[in-house]
């Protein structure tokens, strides 16, 4: 008989329900690269720039809200990222020269991600190792309940103006803090653990920072999700609402199945989970190639969103795992970087690839690095068996 899953603690499921009133309201994000080319006008290349602008401010978000989670506190740093980000969201559509919109689309990064790292490391210090995965896989799977949600409504708002969808995502980001203030205590380690966190001693983990790197390629490919893809199914006749519908299929699909695999997880070595879920990613995204309209851009979102499923619950365990308590925010911090930097990188490059080498050659290489991810994760099997063993941790 399997073990029963261990039981998860009251904050978890507090947090839980935030994140999915948050993500309900996250319409602006999926349909970004539209708004920029259907409303404002904007080439594949240019709306690829201002999107990569936004994810240098996840980037940066990273380094300040590890930082801030390890020195002033978790639910500090919650509350001003959740209002910081609503008035970040409230500024784009305000921008009307191209320069204020790129600023505001960095605003936004920064401020959009700022709890990210709080939150994370506020999951690590309320849950146990053993806990961990099926904690992290069940934010997960909330997340993405909301992306379903969010993204299929919000193509159909879309058609009524984009500037509605700034207003409800900045809403149900305020929302989220409210909840944060009146229910969310504090739960970093004391102050005296606190002040010795260093930004350094995180930098020098180098299993970690192989960790990241591996997770950076395959963001690489994600990336294409939200800037790309939409942008190369509008050139094959594909608009914002079916877009929407068939994007809808990834959150679908993580609701149904996710649970599932939360229950097995376990069994598995972490670092062979983490190189099928990247193969299936890269494979995933190398189908729209096939060119088979709407049921082939369904069955990239299928096989690259097994992908996700397979390796949601495993990553912001295994960096929760290798933290010392009063540098969790830091780490969860470096993690979240890597996908800042492939925010950064993702729409540029993208959008590059497809308007100088065409569809073909962006989704082969998105296969390309999918294997390359896949073999990283590999290498990494033996350190970390080494390392967490060492610590008491699942290996």
């Amino acid at each position: 008989m399997d073990e029963p899953a261990p039981r998860l603690p009251r904050l978890f499921w507090v947090m839980f329900a935030g994140t999915f009133v948050n993500r309900v309201g996250s319409f602006v994000i999926p349909l970004f690269a539209i708004y920029l080319t259907q409303q404002r006008g904007y080439s594949p290349t240019r709306a690829g720039f201002v999107c990569s602008l936004w994810g240098f401010g996840s980037l940066c978000s990273g380094l300040l809200g590890g930082q801030l989670a390890d020195r002033i506190g978790r639910r500090r740093t919650l509350l001003l990222g959740f209002s910081w980000g609503a008035l970040a969201m409230l500024i784009v559509p305000l921008a009307t020269s191209p320069l204020a919109l790129a600023l505001a689309a960095f605003h936004l990064g920064l401020a959009g991600d700022l709890y990210r790292p709080a939150f994370q490391a506020q999951v690590a210090d309320v849950c146990t190792p053993a806990q961990r995965p099926r904690a992290y896989g069940l934010l997960y799977w909330a997340v993405n309940l909301g992306f379903a949600v969010a993204t299929a409504l919000g193509g159909l708002l879309a058609r009524h103006g984009f500037e509605r969808l700034f207003v409800a995502d900045a809403a149900t980001t305020a929302l989220f803090g409210l909840v944060v203030f009146f229910v969310v205590p504090e739960t970093a380690p004391p102050r005296t653990e606190a002040a010795r966190a260093r930004m350094s001693d995180v930098l020098s983990d180098g299993l970690l920072l192989r960790l990241v790197l591996a997770q950076g390629l395959l963001g690489l490919v994600f990336q294409q999700a939200q800037v790309s893809l939409p942008i190369a199914l509008r050139a094959r006749g594909i608009g914002s609402e079916v877009y929407g519908l068939v994007m809808a299929e990834n959150g679908v699909l993580i609701v149904l199945l996710q649970p599932l695999w939360i229950r097995v997880v376990g069994r598995y070595r972490r670092t062979r989970i983490l190189a099928v879920g990247a193969v299936l990613t890269g494979l995933g995204f190398s189908c729209n190639g096939l060119s088979l309209g709407v049921a082939g851009a369904a069955l990239s979102v299928a096989l690259w969103t097994l992908g996700e499923i397979a390796s949601s619950p495993v990553t912001p365990a295994l960096v929760a795992d290798l933290a010392p308590p009063q540098l969790r925010g830091g780490y969860q911090g470096v993690w979240q970087m890597s996908f800042g930097a492939c925010a950064l990188l993702g729409p540029v490059g993208g959008t590059l690839v497809l308007e100088h080498g065409g569809a073909t050659a962006l989704w082969a290489t998105c296969l390309a690095l999918g294997i390359a991810a896949a073999l990283s994760f590999l290498r990494l099997g033996k350190s970390l068996r080494a390392r967490l063993g060492g610590l008491g941790a699942p290996a």
